[in-house]
């Protein structure tokens, strides 16, 4: 990583991946991703897309809080939906 550009501790992997789970999850009939995580496995793959996004969030916060704090991850984060083109949701 050059040292110039400020870490984003995974914040757009993160966002993509949430990103692609809350479609797949809204196209399920299951808009709150931890329903829709803890739903019966099928072959569209929605619940295993939740799953992944929620791991994926929980480290992302786990590594940033301890190192960036909490203002600075949600920012963070902000900006990696702005980039995506998506409105981030009011809680993962």
């Amino acid at each position: 990583m050059p040292g110039d550009e400020p870490a984003d501790f995974g914040a757009d992997v993160t966002v993509r991946s949430m990103t692609a789970a809350q479609q797949k999850c809204n196209a399920a009939g299951l808009p709150d991703l931890y329903e829709c995580a803890g739903a019966p496995p099928s072959p569209a793959g929605e619940q295993l897309a939740a799953r992944g996004a929620l791991d994926m969030y929980q480290l992302f916060e786990k590594g940033c809080l301890e190192t960036a704090g909490e203002r600075q991850c949600e920012l963070l984060l902000e900006t990696a939906y702005r980039k995506a083109g998506v409105q981030q949701p009011s809680s993962p």
